[in-house]
């Protein structure tokens, strides 16, 4: 599952926390990551403003996806975007929270 947060050349948009790499993608199931990384592929490295939903209160500046009951939450910079968490719905915005702080 690990190819999930490896970035090609057509994708240098695409950055990924650390922790996205070494603790959120590895606890995946198979099916469940092969979801996200087509969520990721086909959409948010298209364009993460048109098929993410901004968030709100102390996440104001970041987005999200929603890939069934996992979150997929994002920062979008001026040339790049910023995977911050990959997580269960229960427990993905305050993992974001903590990780921005």
């Amino acid at each position: 599952m690990r190819e999930l947060g490896e970035t090609s050349a057509n994708n240098n948009f695409l950055r990924y926390h650390p922790a996205v790499v070494s603790h959120d993608i590895p606890r995946l199931d198979f099916e469940t990551g092969q979801r996200i990384k087509k969520v990721i592929k086909n959409k948010l490295a298209i364009n993460p403003l048109l098929y993410g939903s901004p968030l709100h209160g102390i996440l104001k500046r970041l987005f999200k996806i929603r890939v069934g009951d996992f979150r997929i939450i994002y920062a979008i910079e001026k040339s790049s975007a910023t995977i911050l968490v990959i997580d269960h719905r229960k427990d993905v915005y305050r993992t974001a929270e903590a990780r921005l702080y």
